[in-house]
Formats: C-alpha cells, sequence, structure tokens
C-alpha cells in the first residue's frame, strides 16, 4: 500500500512538475478539479492494491502489474486535467469506474485453478531446429526487403529511419516485414535472452542484442532501442523468485518519474529532460496511453462503433465503418494530422467497439487469455516465462489485445512454450 501511495504521489508531482508545462499542447493540461473526484481515484486505485498480487508467481501477473500502474492509475487522475479533450469531471468518473470494472476482472481471474494441460514437448534437438529455421526465416526475409538500409539516429532522427522503412516495406509489395520484425522482437529474442540468462547460454544473450540492434537499424523502434534494458530489469526483478514484485515496480515506477528531481539537483537538468526523459519516460511511458483512453471515448460517443469489425477475421461479418484504421482515425481527428494513436485493450478493443461496456468485455477475454498463459506454463519455471513475456508486456500496454496476440509475438510464445522441453 505505500509503495502504490509513492507511486500515484509521484505521479501526480511529477505531471504538474514536469508534463502539463511541455505537452498542454498535446493535451496533457493541468486544469483545476473538485477535490473529491480526486480522492475517489485515490479510493479505487488504493482498494485495487488492497487485493493485488504482492509476489510475482504467475508470468502473466507481470502483463497485470503493467496494466495496473501504466494504464490504470495514470488514467484515473489525468482525464480529469487533460485539456484534448476536455472532459466534465461527471464523465470521467463514469470512464474510471468502467475502468475499475475491468482491472478487478483481470484480478478475479487469479482465483480459478490452472487448466491441467497433458503434453509431452518436441524432443530438445527437434524444437531448436524449428525455433532456429523460424528465427533465419524471419531474419532472412527482413534482408531481402532492406538491404543494406541500416542506420543509427538519434532520438529525433529515428523517424527518419522509420520513413524510410515503410518506403522499402511498400516498395516489397507485402506487410509481411511488419511481422517479422515484431515477431523477432516480440517472441524470438526475448525467448533467446529468457534461455541465455537461465541457463547461462551467454551466446544466446548475445545474439538477442545483436537482433534487437539490427531492428533498430532497420525500423527505427524506440521499443527495440531499450530492450535489452527492461528484459534485464525484469530478469532482476524476478530472478529470486518474483518475491514482493508489486512494491518493487511501484518504486522503480516512483523512482523513474522523480528522476528529472535528480538532475536539477545535480545541475543536468535542461535540454536533457526536454530532447529525451520526460519526452519517453513520462509522455510517452506513463501519460499518452491515459491521454488516448480519454481520445477515444469522446470520439466514439460521436461516431460509429465498430462492434469488432477493427479485428481481422470479424471484419467479414461486419463492416468497418471507416477509411482508416482506428489508431490513424483517432489520431487525424484529434491533432489533425497523419498521427497514430495507438493505444491498451480497454480503449482499442473495448470502446472502440461497444463503448464503455466494451472495457469489462475485452477484460474478460484478457482474463482467458491470462489464464492460458499462466496454465501453460505451469509446467516452466515462472521467471524464464516471465522475462520471455518481456517485449509483450511492453506491447500489452499500447496496443490491442488482439494485435498483442497475433502481430506481437504473443500467440507465437504460448505455441512454442507449449512445445518446448528444457532438456
Amino acid at each position: 500500500m505505500l509503495g502504490v501511495v509513492a507511486y500515484i504521489g509521484a505521479f501526480l508531482f511529477s505531471y504538474e512538475q514536469w508534463v502539463a508545462p511541455r505537452y498542454a499542447g498535446w493535451g496533457l493540461s493541468y486544469r483545476d478539479v473538485p477535490a473529491g473526484y480526486i480522492q475517489i481515484s485515490w479510493v479505487l486505485c488504493l482498494i485495487s492494491a488492497l487485493w493485488m498480487p504482492r509476489d510475482l508467481t504467475r508470468p502473466s501477473q507481470l502483463l497485470f502489474f503493467i496494466q495496473y500502474f501504466v494504464i490504470f492509475i495514470p488514467t484515473s487522475f489525468i482525464l480529469y486535467h487533460a485539456g484534448r479533450p476536455e472532459l466534465p469531471p461527471d464523465e470521467v468518473l463514469i470512464i474510471v469506474l468502467a475502468l475499475f470494472s475491468g482491472l478487478t476482472v483481470l484480478q478475479a481471474s487469479y482465483k480459478l485453478p490452472l487448466l491441467v494441460i497433458r503434453r509431452d514437448g518436441l524432443s530438445h534437438r527437434a524444437f531448436w531446429r524449428i525455433f532456429w529455421c523460424v528465427a533465419a526465416g524471419l531474419v532472412i526475409y527482413l534482408l531481402t526487403v532492406f538491404g543494406s538500409h541500416f542506420q543509427l539516429a538519434s532520438f529525433k532522427g529515428i523517424y527518419g529511419v522509420r520513413k524510410v522503412a515503410d518506403e522499402l516495406m511498400t516498395a516489397s509489395g507485402s506487410s509481411f516485414s511488419g511481422y517479422a520484425q515484431t515477431w523477432l522482437s516480440g517472441f524470438i529474442l526475448p525467448f533467446l535472452f529468457s534461455v541465455g540468462v537461465f541457463r547461462r547460454r551467454w551466446d544466446f544473450v548475445v545474439i538477442a542484442a545483436a537482433g534487437y540492434f539490427y531492428l533498430l537499424g532497420v525500423g527505427g523502434s524506440k521499443t527495440t532501442m531499450l530492450a535489452m534494458v527492461y528484459l534485464s530489469a525484469i530478469y532482476l526483478l524476478v530472478r529470486s523468485g518474483g518475491k514482493n514484485a508489486g512494491v518493487k515496480i511501484a518504486i522503480c515506477f516512483a523512482g523513474l518519474l522523480l528522476f528529472p528531481a535528480v538532475l536539477t539537483l545535480t545541475g543536468s537538468a535542461g535540454g536533457t529532460i526536454d530532447t529525451w526523459y520526460v519526452a519517453i519516460i513520462h509522455s510517452r511511458i506513463f501519460n499518452i496511453p491515459a491521454l488516448s483512453i480519454g481520445q477515444y471515448y469522446s470520439f466514439f460517443e460521436n461516431h460509429p462503433l465498430t462492434y469488432g469489425s477493427h479485428i481481422s477475421g470479424i471484419n467479414q461479418f461486419v463492416i468497418y465503418p471507416y477509411d482508416m484504421d482506428i489508431p490513424r482515425t483517432v489520431g487525424k481527428y484529434f491533432y489533425h494530422a497523419e498521427l497514430t494513436a495507438n493505444v491498451n485493450m480497454w480503449a482499442q478493443d473495448g470502446i472502440a467497439s461497444f463503448g464503455l461496456v466494451g472495457i469489462p468485455i475485452v477484460s474478460t477475454i484478457a482474463a482467458v487469455v491470462f489464464w492460458l498463459i499462466d496454465s501453460i506454463a505451469s509446467r516452466h519455471d515462472s521467471r524464464f516465462v516471465t522475462v520471455a513475456l518481456g517485449n509483450i508486456a511492453l506491447s500489452f500496454a499500447n496496443i490491442s489485445l488482439f494485435t498483442t496476440i497475433i502481430s506481437g509475438g504473443l500467440f507465437l510464445l504460448i505455441v512454442a512454450l507449449y512445445f518446448y522441453r528444457k532438456e
């Protein structure tokens, strides 16, 4: 409880101190709100903390912690202050209560007994032959599409790398290179890293680092830039069994949010804060996903719902009502530019499909996915599976649940865990 209180306090302080003054134009502004609404958000956040898992004993709890700390808590406060859209406090309260219901569904899933899945798996040699063939095939395909294109750029210049990558992918006539990149970054490389650190196969760790370095140069993804950092952090979190993981995450996130104060005290503030730290840590990770939930709510209050037609397969039966995909449609509506407003499942799958009632619906689907992951992982070392989920956990906070499953590599990881045997 004290860890959660410290995190919420750090989040609110950092938002008013560093985010609102710099990103008000994006909608991350600060406006006065009756104290009662903020108090309700405090109460709801702390109620969830009362029965939140303290230890990380199931791999899917990593996804739950991300949902709680990165999505639920920031959204419970941000939307009251946001200026794009500027929602009445009564409407924000309804949104927060809907999110609380979705979070409660996720928490309740941990009361279910795990499914007993019987499987012998592939032989050790057969599994790794298939694994390396898939990995090599994806890399070879990327080499045929991107050729000699490889460029390391600064934080600002990384968008130029992405532009060239998009042009080369378009010229190839196929979007499969996008899948190849996300499957490598979301499944292949984290799996290698996890096997490497737990079995002391340091060659696997080197291959994972080299793979992320290559993906950074060809695709310019910020997640690949920091991949080895957060995979290592997750390893440190769970290597001793995941004890008190919830507290450690809360304190770690609070420290990240308050770090600009350290820079200020040491005289290192100024350009460093403005150019990358607040932009990546505060704005992109902790604030924009929360703001986007309010934007999706506002947009779909006045525009047709998708009823799941944005999901491949369902769109064969339900007509999709927009010319562009949902993130670009919402991004263009609020910012009048070709901006992609990717956001978590609560908005992109729940609100977009059915409005606020979609939040507990998609949370139920996610709870089933959590249960399946934990059931299949039950015959493995949970620490190993948790680290292998590392990149997927990051994408889980920013994109559709169904995109996470297919494009993000979650389905491939589940299949691999089903067939994998340590020896």
